[in-house]
């Protein structure tokens, strides 16, 4: 799509990324002549790859990491990407669908949805899992029958910041 836009990664500073390097996606539309869209920021971040083997020297996008929203906020004030334990959730209960939402630095919520209720060796067995995977921080379990609540928008994110930016 290089010929109708321009798709850049780029650092705080808003320099262009190195391959490997990870940044913020800009947008600048070519063909949108009414309503121009130059440099718009997505929200999205991805990780810069080496230019394209075919011989034109297109920009290529190396992976997609995720939103900005989706960031949690680390007791240092430090932005990351949430870990992924959705694996090991199903390894203790069947799980459905699950949400992690941050109210606050070292406050959690998870939100799993599973066929039946927890046991109290399954809380116990989660609890113990966040403990050791998310150091220092409280999260709270709720359980849902069948499909968690959706969202505004009709979408159940996986992980919700309610921390401003």
């Amino acid at each position: 799509m290089s010929e109708s836009l321009i798709v850049e990664i780029v650092d705080e500073a808003g320099e262009a990324c190195a391959p490997g390097q990870e940044g913020r996606v800009l947008v600048t539309d070519l063909s949108n002549l009414a309503t121009p869209v130059i440099r718009y920021a997505l929200g999205d971040h991805a990780i810069a790859g080496d230019p394209c083997p075919c011989g034109r020297g297109l920009p290529v996008i190396e992976r997609i990491l995720g939103r900005s929203r989706g960031m949690m906020t680390t007791a240092d004030g430090a932005r990351q990407w949430p870990i992924a334990l959705f694996r090991r959730y199903r390894e203790i209960t069947p799980v459905t669908q699950y949400q992690m939402i941050q109210h606050a630095v070292g406050r959690f919520e998870l939100r799993l949805a599973t066929p039946e209720p927890l046991t109290p060796d399954q809380k116990l067995r989660l609890t113990d899992l966040l403990a050791s995977e998310m150091r220092d921080a409280r999260c709270d379990i709720q359980c849902f029958a069948d499909r968690l609540p959706p969202g505004p928008g009709g979408k159940t994110d996986e992980f919700i910041s309610l921390i401003g930016e």
